[in-house]
């Protein structure tokens, strides 16, 4: 599929945590990019109280939910945005590769997913808006590389698009296409808009064999990645590399160690359509600045030094 400027749904779901520090690089790297609308779903705590597999909390409180609505709709440009009162249930624990977590807790990733995409469906039949993709990602993820759609559609038929869903990972051990070994492949995801909206038709599916008491080997987003593959779609494994791409930010990240670990002295792109290169990334100043559209085809970035690896 030739590059051109997508129409985009990017759909935003789940506590917001470090928003205010992640939302200019979701702007930076994937918002201005694109011809993007933007919806949300969250709830009235900035972070959750559940039981989970880390221990890392930010400090949760009710927030003024009228007051807190206005900013976001400000600084994301919203199209719309449902924020719910969230109170924790005692729905017991899952056991997942030894760690505990709970059963609302993933109940309501997955509502919340549910919501936001209702939101963009409702929108949609109101206005007559379509969209070439649609993006669902948590708001506390910092994205330091652009996030190119189209680099991930290169060879790939209409056809073969339109089958596919996209989705980053993490890979747990050294097996990668065994998708009981990797993880986090349900907090940053991207297809075309209709199946997105058959995933979220079925989701129930997903959510009766998250259990108090089962005890699984893998994590539970396995089984979102079985309904999508039940539901006939073909899942892409995408490269956006956790630590040089992006960063879940957490409340206990320190600045100066993201900048450390996703800035890299030197980094090499080449395709059909594209060839990029930075060298001493790590430099406080500039030597050469080189970006040019050949052809209105063929990109060409050629960048040594600091403060220009964007």
């Amino acid at each position: 599929m030739d590059k051109k400027n997508f129409k985009v749904a990017v759909q935003l779901f789940g506590h917001l945590r470090t928003y205010k520090e992640c939302y200019q690089s979701l702007k930076e790297h994937l918002l201005d990019k694109y011809d993007c609308d933007v919806f949300m779903h969250t709830w009235d705590t900035i972070d959750h109280s559940t039981q989970t597999w880390h221990s890392i909390h930010m400090e949760n409180k009710n927030d003024n939910t009228s007051q807190l609505r206005s900013e976001l709709e400000e600084i994301y440009n919203l199209k719309k945005i449902k924020i719910e009162y969230q109170e924790p249930k005692d729905m017991g624990l899952i056991t997942a590769i030894a760690s505990k977590i709970s059963v609302y807790g993933m109940q309501c990733m997955f509502h919340s997913m549910t919501v936001v995409n209702s939101l963009r469906e409702d929108y949609q039949q109101e206005t007559g808006t379509q969209y070439d993709f649609v993006i669902t990602l948590r708001p506390d993820l910092l994205l330091s590389e652009d996030f190119n759609i189209e680099y991930y559609l290169e060879r790939m038929s209409e056809d073969e698009i339109g089958k596919a869903f996209f989705t980053y990972f993490f890979p747990m051990i050294g097996i990668w296409n065994d998708y009981k070994k990797i993880g986090a492949s349900d907090i940053f995801y991207f297809a075309k808009p209709d199946i997105i909206t058959n995933i979220f038709k079925h989701i129930e599916t997903v959510v009766e064999k998250i259990k108090p008491d089962i005890k699984i080997n893998f994590g539970p987003e396995v089984y979102f990645l079985e309904l999508i593959q039940t539901l006939g779609y073909d899942i892409k494994l995408i490269k956006y590399n956790y630590n040089t791409e992006y960063i879940i930010k957490r409340p206990t990240s320190n600045k100066k160690e993201i900048n450390k670990k996703t800035k890299k002295n030197f980094r090499l792109k080449i395709s059909l359509k594209e060839f990029y290169l930075f060298l001493f990334s790590n430099l406080s100043f500039n030597i050469i600045d080189l970006r040019l559209n050949l052809f209105n085809f063929f990109k060409l970035t050629i960048c040594v030094g600091g403060n220009n690896d964007k």
